[in-house]
């Protein structure tokens, strides 16, 4: 069995790898912009890219500013949808 009396742990906080950065940047490749969407009582999250990718209608409505009291919530329901059956 090591002897663990001589073990020694650097304690040197002027690393070169500093443990935060000052100002988290978001990732360009995966940090996924969302929206959700109820359906039926039922919540789906899709990335805005790609629906701004396939309709001009959602690429004009996230080009418009949000409304008063728009603040991020984990789960806050972006539009809420009517289903309906052919």
């Amino acid at each position: 069995m090591a002897d663990l009396s001589t073990i020694s742990i650097n304690t040197d906080h002027t690393s070169n790898f500093p443990l935060h950065s000052p100002t988290p940047t978001r990732s360009t490749t995966f940090y996924f912009d969302c929206v959700i969407f109820e359906v039926e009582n039922v919540l789906y999250k899709i990335p805005r890219a790609r629906l701004v990718e396939e309709s001009l209608l959602f690429e004009t409505m996230f080009a418009l500013p949000p409304g008063p009291g728009n603040s991020y919530q984990k789960e806050r329901v972006g539009m809420s949808l009517e289903a309906t059956v052919s």
